[in-house]
């Protein structure tokens, strides 16, 4: 089974605000899962982000398209 990541940890983990990942998984640009009332994203879709970055208006993990949140 895949982990699952809270938007504190998603935001942690991609270093940006919380107020940003829930931005791209209202736009859609990342997917969410609806645990009750948690919102959770799957440990690979963060991955795919980090790899090959979120385009705009986009889905993760896509090959074309603007770069995401970078580290540094």
């Amino acid at each position: 089974m895949d982990k699952l990541v809270s938007v504190k940890e998603a935001a942690k983990r991609l270093s940006c605000s919380e107020d940003t990942i829930w931005k791209w998984l209202k736009t859609g640009s990342l997917r969410r899962l609806k645990v009750g009332r948690l919102t959770r994203i799957n440990e690979q879709d963060l991955d795919a982000v980090v790899r090959v970055g979120l385009p705009i208006g986009g889905k993760a993990g896509a090959s074309a398209g603007v770069s995401g949140p970078t580290r540094g």
